[in-house]
């Protein structure tokens, strides 16, 4: 599935160092960009960061510069993947004010990007987006865990 057209891709991928210390995270970084896109196309303008500056290690940072990975996360990491295709999902679909039932954000997060989410359950893609620290952070939850809706959503992307 073509989420990003490859010439937005070479915009953000210009300079060669970048181009190779990026290959292997390269589904990844596509949907970052796809995501970062998606947002500008919406008109946000406050909202998260995703720091890729390294090859292995991925972060979110907060409008205010709080990391929302207290340690290192890898780009292979599940939550480092949920994060990402779940931001696709509230983009995708424009459910950026009105909360969504979890349910149906759980059964869409598989689907947009297999590449990053082939191989995950429902029940930890439901506990990635409600129930870490991180999630809370990022995500906001009814008390009963049934709607789901992002507090931020990427408008940034370091390379």
């Amino acid at each position: 599935m073509e989420i990003i057209p490859e010439i937005i891709l070479e915009g953000y991928l210009k300079d060669e160092n970048i181009r190779q210390k990026h290959r292997k995270n390269e589904d990844f970084l596509k949907l970052a960009i796809a995501n970062v896109n998606l947002s500008k196309e919406l008109n946000l303008k406050e909202g998260l960061t995703y720091d890729c500056h390294d090859s292995y290690f991925f972060n979110i940072r907060m409008p205010n510069g709080e990391n929302i990975f207290k340690k290192h996360c890898k780009y292979v990491f599940p939550e480092a993947r949920l994060v990402v295709t779940g931001h696709y999902i509230f983009l995708k679909n424009n459910w950026i004010e009105v909360p969504v039932s979890i349910e149906k954000v759980v059964d869409e997060v598989s689907a947009p990007y297999q590449p990053l989410t082939e191989n995950l359950k429902c029940g930890f893609i439901r506990k990635c987006l409600t129930g870490r620290v991180y999630s809370g952070k990022i995500f906001k939850c009814n008390a009963l865990g049934n709607t789901i809706r992002p507090k931020y959503l990427p408008t940034n992307i370091e390379l």
